[in-house]
């Protein structure tokens, strides 16, 4: 792509040494490190980093132009923006061809329960034959059985999302379910991307060293919401303390649905049992009564799977098949995984208060009345 295409489509405050706008761009780059022959290099300025520092580093890497806040000494084009942070995903979006307007995306947003819900609603879709791609916390997969591409956050940074989704559409895989983080949202990652639907699973006490305040951190998770049009659609957990926010949060042309298990929604779950083979209850849709008996386990898998079933409403699935499916299930890597059995050691994500406090309950649950239950976890420090 020519720098001056790129320049007539984005927003910017100033130009600098534009004497050659028909150099062609290559790539997008923000570490000076990684930096080709070619590249854009945007300078970001992060909470303890600031990109400027590195641009003389790109330009010798082989950097052709700079997107700046402040004019560097540097001879090279250099786009003056207001904030870099957020044009990156203009930048991104652009130079990709806009790849989420060609796909159908998800976006799974909450403290919890985010990865097992993307990995469930991607096994929904394959079991209606149609193909989804997944992207989160253990990484990307272009198919359930697909081993994982690595990542180094749970929703990448704006270049990276937007050239894998373009990846996506590439391989004419139409469908997308991707871990939409907080930070993801207040740092302007998925700026510009066109989210289908949205899915909130609670909202509990997490990354407040970033956020400080709860309230902080629901307007970042709201984002998503708000940004949802005419056509789309919110799947909210109306059970959490947070849910009526986040109904607010939605426009009245988006379509809305609810789940639940304490409060009317949707779909709802009465009569949760547990042992050890998982848990069993039955599904209320519409009216319609189901009995679910799932291979997962504890309160948290109820709420899960009734998150990614409320989706399956969404999108029009057969309900009916979706519990099947849903059904034959035993959880994801990492999530209440049980290694052995005798004695049953489980291994969790679990890293908040509340998911914390959610897996000890469920391993009470099938823990036996003389039994004793311990729990091992580690605290890295310097987080809220």
């Amino acid at each position: 792509m020519r720098l001056r295409t790129l320049i007539d489509n984005i927003n910017y405050v100033e130009l600098v040494n534009m004497d050659n706008m028909s150099d062609e761009i290559m790539g997008i780059s923000y570490n000076s490190k990684k930096t080709a022959p070619n590249d854009l290099f945007i300078c970001l300025t992060g909470e303890h980093v600031d990109g400027h520092e590195y641009a003389e580093e790109a330009f010798d890497n082989g950097a052709i132009a700079f997107v700046v806040e402040r004019r560097l000494n540097l001879d090279a084009p250099q786009i003056v923006v207001e904030n870099t942070s957020e044009i990156i995903a203009q930048i991104s979006d652009f130079f990709f061809g806009s790849p989420s307007q060609k796909l159908n995306v998800i976006g799974v947003t909450g403290t919890n329960g985010k990865t097992t819900v993307t990995h469930l609603i991607q096994k929904l879709y394959e079991a209606n034959g149609q193909q989804c791609a997944l992207i989160g916390t253990l990484g990307h997969k272009f198919f359930s059985g697909d081993t994982y591409h690595d990542a180094k956050h749970t929703t990448p940074q704006a270049p990276e999302l937007q050239r894998l989704l373009e990846d996506i559409n590439e391989k004419c895989i139409k469908n997308v379910v991707m871990e939409v983080s907080s930070h993801a949202l207040a740092q302007h990652r998925v700026d510009f991307c066109d989210f289908n639907g949205a899915v909130f699973t609670n909202l509990t006490q997490d990354h407040l060293d970033f956020h400080i305040t709860m309230n902080n951190y629901f307007k970042a998770k709201a984002i998503l919401f708000e940004n949802l049009v005419a056509g789309d659609f919110a799947v909210i957990n109306k059970d959490d303390e947070y849910s009526e926010r986040f109904i607010n949060a939605v426009s009245p042309t988006v379509s809305l649905y609810t789940y639940g298990i304490k409060n009317d929604a949707d779909i709802k779950a009465k009569d949760v049992v547990f042992n050890h083979s998982g848990a069993s209850f039955t599904c209320i849709v519409k009216d319609r009564e189901y009995k679910v008996n799932l291979k997962m386990n504890g309160m948290f898998s109820v709420y899960n799977v009734l998150a990614a079933l409320t989706t399956a409403l969404a999108l029009g699935m057969d309900i009916e098949k979706s519990i099947k499916t849903l059904e034959e299930i035993g959880g994801v890597a990492g999530r209440f995984e049980v290694i052995v059995n005798k004695p049953a050691v489980i291994v969790d994500y679990a890293h908040t208060p509340d998911g914390l406090e959610n897996v000890l309950k469920a391993a009470r649950d099938i823990t036996p009345s003389d039994g004793r239950l311990i729990c091992l976890f580690g605290c890295g420090g310097d987080r809220d």
